[in-house]
C-alpha cells in the first residue's frame, strides 16, 4: 500500500500512505465537463489535475470528484443546480462543494441527480427533481447536497429519472419515476421517497439506463426488473417485469446496464452481455443483432463499467484497459471516432479504482 518505515529507539515504526491516484477522462466535452477549462472533445485521454482523487462520478453534462482529505469538487453544466455550489452558472474547471472533509463515496452514474455518502453513512443527494428521484418526499429540486433521513446507508446509484442505494444491512431501496415497473414494487406508481424493494443481502445495484434495473447479492445470484426492449433483463422474452426475476447462475460479482442493454462479470473473470446492440456494444463483433439471454465476450477480466450512453469498458487482469459501442466523440479513447462492436484496447497500463462515465464520455481513477 506504500508508505514509510522509520527506526525510533528499538523499534520500527510504518506510516501507511493513502493510494494515489490520476484521473482520465475523454469523449465528449460538452459544458467543460472532462476538466480541462474548455469544451473541446478528446478522442484519447487526458489528465484532469492532481493526485489527489479518491472517487469520481461523471453525470450527464457535469461531472464531480472526491479528494483524498474528504472534499467534494464538481464542475460542468449547472441549469439545474446539479453542481451543488448553491447556483446555477456552469463551470469548466472543478469548485469545491462546501466546507465537509467527510465525503466518502459517489454514485457510480447520474443524469441529472448527483448522490454521495458521508464517513457517518448519511445519503446527500442534490439537482433535478422532476419526478421525485431526490427522495425528499416532493419534486423540488436542490441546488446544494441536502441529506435523506437516515445513517447508515453504504451504496448509491442514481438513473435518469429514479434512483436505488443500499443500507448496510444489505436491504435495497428504490425511488423516483417508476413507468416500467423499474423501482422493483410490482407496480407502475411513482414515488418520491425511498420504498424498499423485497429481500436482503443485496450487494451491488445499477441504475444506469433508468428503465431497468440490475442488482447483485452477496450470494451471488443477479436479479433484474424492468423495462425489458431488446430482452436486456436477460430472461429470453422480451416481457417487462415490476418485480425482480433472477438471471440462470450464482457467481455473479458486477452488473450495470444502459439504455437497451446489460453487462455483467462473473467471480471467474468471464463477462456477458445481453439486450440490444446497435453500436455493438454486446461485443460480438456484430451490429444490430439482439440478444435475450447472456452471451459471453471473450477474455480474462477484472472491472467493467459504462463507455458513454451506448457503450462498454473493462480492465482485464493483465491490466490493460478496452472499450467498445458507440464512439462518435471519441468515447471509446483509441483517437478514433469509429464505431467499435469488440472490445478495442485504450494505449497504455491501467490499474484502476473507478471507471465512471455518462453522456457519450468515459473517465477512469488510474492507481499511481
Amino acid at each position: 500500500i506504500g508508505g514509510d518505515v522509520s527506526y525510533v529507539g528499538t523499534a520500527y515504526t510504518f506510516s501507511a500512505k493513502p493510494l494515489q491516484y490520476q484521473w482520465w477522462a475523454w469523449g465528449r466535452n460538452e459544458y467543460g465537463r472532462l476538466g480541462q477549462g474548455n469544451d473541446t472533445d478528446y478522442s484519447s485521454p487526458v489528465q484532469i489535475p492532481g493526485l489527489t482523487w479518491s472517487d469520481i462520478m461523471a453525470g450527464a453534462d457535469n461531472t464531480h470528484g472526491i479528494r483524498s482529505d474528504g472534499t467534494l469538487w464538481g464542475w460542468g453544466r449547472n441549469a439545474q443546480g446539479q453542481i451543488g455550489n448553491n447556483n446555477i452558472s456552469d463551470l469548466n474547471s472543478p469548485v469545491q462543494i462546501g466546507s465537509d472533509t467527510t465525503w466518502s463515496s459517489l454514485s457510480r452514474q447520474f443524469q441529472q441527480t448527483p448522490a454521495a455518502i458521508k464517513t457517518d453513512g448519511t445519503l446527500w443527494v442534490w439537482g433535478s427533481s422532476d419526478t421525485g428521484s431526490i427522495g425528499l418526499g416532493n419534486n423540488t429540486s436542490r441546488s446544494s447536497p441536502t441529506q435523506i433521513p437516515g445513517t447508515t446507508w453504504s451504496l448509491v446509484r442514481m438513473g435518469s429519472a429514479n434512483s436505488a442505494a443500499i443500507k448496510t444491512d444489505g436491504t435495497l431501496w428504490t425511488w423516483g419515476a417508476n413507468d416500467t415497473g423499474q423501482l422493483g414494487h410490482n407496480n407502475k406508481t411513482d414515488y418520491s421517497s425511498p420504498k424498499q424493494v423485497p429481500g436482503t443481502n443485496w450487494s451491488e445495484i445499477s441504475a444506469d439506463g433508468g428503465s431497468a434495473y440490475m442488482g447483485v447479492k452477496t450470494n451471488g445470484e443477479l436479479w433484474v426488473w424492468g423495462q425489458n426492449m431488446f430482452g436486456m433483463l436477460g430472461q429470453n422474452d422480451v416481457v417487462y417485469k415490476s418485480s425482480p426475476v433472477q438471471v440462470p447462475g450464482t457467481t455473479w460479482s458486477d452488473a450495470l446496464n444502459t439504455s437497451y442493454s446489460s453487462l455483467a462479470l462473473k467471480t471467474d473473470g468471464t463477462l456477458w452481455g445481453w439486450g440490444g446492440q446497435d453500436y455493438g456494444q454486446l461485443g460480438q463483433n456484430e451490429h444490430n443483432k439482439h440478444y435475450s439471454s447472456p452471451v459471453q465476450i471473450p477474455g480474462s477480466w477484472s472491472k467493467i463499467g459504462k463507455n458513454g450512453t451506448n457503450g462498454y469498458a473493462g480492465t482485464k487482469t493483465d491490466g490493460t484497459l478496452w472499450a467498445w459501442g458507440y464512439n462518435n466523440y471519441g468515447s471509446v479513447g483509441d483517437n478514433t471516432v469509429t464505431q467499435r462492436s469488440s472490445p478495442t484496447q485504450v494505449p497504455g497500463s491501467w490499474t484502476l479504482s473507478k471507471i465512471s462515465s455518462s453522456s457519450n464520455n468515459m473517465m477512469v481513477l488510474k492507481e499511481v
